[in-house]
């Protein structure tokens, strides 16, 4: 069994530097974030640096290439895997990242909806492309409406996750149990970071000018000579980078759409909070405090 602080919190509130100021409390960070998957993509991920990265190991950062998909399920195998390892280890572990989705399944357990079978997946995204998702989501509504209005208009993945189901197996992805208690192969301490609405997207902001300023048009451009990068590439639907195949007028223009974005993601993510049994709810900066919570867990463990 191992012992797992799982810190959460909406993009830009300050995990990567909390985690920095508790590490030596930990003995590995599993990064659970779809973006920092792609080793290929630096600047518009806000990934660790180098030096942060190396006060404790970190996994699942720098993983795949442009075209390659990762799902909850890959992501429930690779971290299980890395928590088993560390089981023994003195030191607990750290999983975070803002892709809330892989964390609550890794939390709860996956669906007990099937993998889709060979070539689900590609038919579905080809008639996405030929039909556009408005078109999808009318499907779904019309055969599985319990999923249709839970899932956000824009969420293709689910959508097209949902429609992979009943296509393989005729039945629609809400008559499929999701476990509902956190799993007990390992021992959690859930965490959740705040700071004030109009902070956090003023953070937001902050951080895609820095970003511009390190060169982020200059990046996209770089991918796209020398890595391929398309519109339809897994890595370039991550904010930051599917605003520069939008067709929007100019750069700015990209800039504007990648910080509005962000600060819809960030709402997305602090709804998403409610669903998670959060031990404690923390100011971002009280480093003290999480470090204490962390301490008066190990004791009662």
């Amino acid at each position: 069994m191992a012992h797992i602080l799982v810190l959460l919190g909406p993009t830009a509130v300050g995990k990567t530097a909390c985690i920095d100021a508790i590490a030596d409390q930990f003995s590995a960070v599993v990064y659970a974030d779809t973006a920092c998957l792609y080793k290929d993509l630096h600047i518009g991920t806000a990934k660790p640096s180098a030096q942060e990265q190396s006060r404790i190991p970190h996994y699942l950062i720098d993983l795949l290439d442009l075209d390659q998909s990762f799902d909850a399920g890959d992501f429930f195998r690779h971290a299980q895997t890395i928590c088993t390892e560390y089981a023994a280890h003195e030191k607990p572990l750290i999983i975070s990242g803002g892709t809330f989705f892989y964390i609550y399944n890794f939390l709860f357990g996956l669906s007990q909806a099937p993998a889709p079978q060979p070539g689900t997946r590609e038919h579905w995204h080809r008639r996405l492309e030929e039909e556009g998702l408005g078109a999808l989501r009318q499907l779904l509504f019309s055969i599985d409406p319990i999923t249709a209005h839970r899932l956000r208009p824009n969420d293709s993945y689910r959508i097209l996750r949902a429609l992979e189901v009943h296509y393989d197996t005729g039945q629609p992805l809400s008559s499929f149990p999701r476990p509902s208690i956190l799993r007990s192969e390992h021992e959690w301490l859930i965490i959740a970071l705040q700071r004030p609405r109009d902070e956090l997207y003023a953070r937001i902001n902050a951080r895609v000018e820095d970003m511009w300023r390190r060169g982020l048009p200059q990046e996209i451009e770089y991918l796209k000579k020398t890595k391929d990068a398309r519109d339809d590439s897994p890595a370039m639907k991550a904010i930051g980078y599917r605003q520069f195949f939008m067709n929007l007028p100019d750069l700015q223009a990209v800039k504007t759409q990648i910080q509005l974005d962000s600060r819809h993601y960030a709402k997305r993510q602090i709804t998403f909070l409610k669903q998670f049994p959060i031990h404690h709810f923390c100011v971002a900066d009280d480093i003290k405090g999480i470090s204490g919570h962390v301490e008066n867990w190990l004791k009662m463990s």
